[in-house]
């Protein structure tokens, strides 16, 4: 499977300088790639935007192990008048109908969009609000390998031994679990949008350091255990593109 797409962000959620700066690993073709079904899914619901007042011009793309989608893009209204985040609720919509999510990433003044050169990001204008569009499997697997790093966590004896720093793990997973099941539970509601993002965001600004250190890794050395764990981070760095 091709290496997909990396995004390095300058600036934290929210803030009003943020640049995103886009670096392709591989192919260009294949970043685009991903689950025929996915990338199908993801395709018809741009098109259905496009029938309608608005647009999605995508910019960048991460994809699952298993071919699940995150694009990041630009979502622009046609008529060229002040976009404000209240009027996206036919994109919430219908990109619910489709099995998706969309992630608000405010404070995004800039974005790099393919042949944009290294010092000169593309504006974003009046119209335009910058958004992740998720397939809603990709929260699915990074739930069910949560829950079976867990399962793997609890076996370990310095686990019954309470070992901090696994202890310290489990509470981390808890917390992983928390903040996706947040999202999800108001990703509907284009009201609630603008919170549950940032709030999501700024958990994920950490979440692969935290999830990944190497004191928890030397207690998760099996082949069981090292495979559920990759699977879990992998999930978890493709929903960064958010950051």
């Amino acid at each position: 499977m091709p290496r997909a797409s990396r995004i390095l962000v300058r600036g934290s959620p929210g803030t009003a300088d943020n640049t995103i700066r886009r670096r392709i690993d591989g192919n260009e073709k294949n970043a685009k790639g991903g689950n025929d079904m996915t990338r199908a899914a993801m395709d018809e619901l741009y098109a259905e935007l496009k029938d309608g007042e608005m647009a999605f011009e995508e910019c960048d793309v991460k994809q699952s192990q298993i071919g699940d989608l995150i694009c990041m893009g630009i979502l622009r209204k046609k008529d060229l008048t002040g976009f404000q985040l209240r009027e996206v609720g036919d994109a919430v919509t219908i990109a619910e109908r489709k099995d998706m999510h969309l992630i608000f990433m405010k404070g995004l003044h800039f974005i790099r969009k393919p042949g944009d050169a290294a010092n000169k990001p593309t504006r974003i204008q009046n119209n335009e609000l910058v958004f992740c569009i998720v397939a809603k499997n990709l929260f699915r697997t990074i739930e069910k390998e949560r829950k079976r790093v867990l399962d793997s966590l609890r076996k370990k004896f310095a686990y019954i031994q309470e070992e901090e720093v696994l202890v310290q793990y489990e509470e981390q997973l808890k917390a992983l679990g928390n903040a996706l099941s947040v999202f999800e539970a108001r990703a509907g509601n284009v009201c609630a949008l603008a919170d549950c993002s940032l709030s999501l965001r700024e958990y994920l600004q950490d979440a692969c350091s935290e999830l990944s250190k190497e004191s928890v890794l030397a207690y998760m050395g099996d082949v069981v255990s090292r495979k559920r764990m990759n699977a879990l981070l992998h999930g978890v760095r493709c929903l960064t593109l958010s950051c």
